[in-house]
């Protein structure tokens, strides 16, 4: 038996496994750090893609567009719908806006 073949062939099958681990579509795309969503987060809200673009005070697509860019992390469910933590809502929405929700005096 060849047993440099079997070691390529064994290393070969590793990388792509990691690649296909490191390309779910249920990773944040700026970290690739999965969200989970059976530990229920301290002091943190999931929120829909609506109740998200209403927090941001931005439209549907531009939400869609700071999550295809890596600027907002998501998760998603068993159904493929899409949820953002308050946290992260937070932070994204003072680097737009310059300030954080519900202004300075919260």
């Amino acid at each position: 038996m060849n047993y440099n073949y079997l070691l390529l062939q064994c290393a070969l099958r590793m990388e792509k496994m990691m690649k296909e681990i490191t390309n779910r579509t249920d990773r944040c795309r700026q970290c690739r750090a999965e969200v989970d969503l059976t530990s229920d987060p301290v002091d943190d809200e999931l929120y829909s893609h609506t109740r998200a673009a209403n927090f941001l005070e931005r439209s549907d697509k531009q939400v869609y567009r700071y999550r295809s860019e890596g600027k907002l992390a998501f998760t998603r469910d068993e159904d493929g719908h899409y949820f953002y933590l308050k946290s992260d809502l937070e932070r994204l929405f003072e680097k737009l806006h310059g300030f954080p929700k519900g202004g300075f005096g919260r």
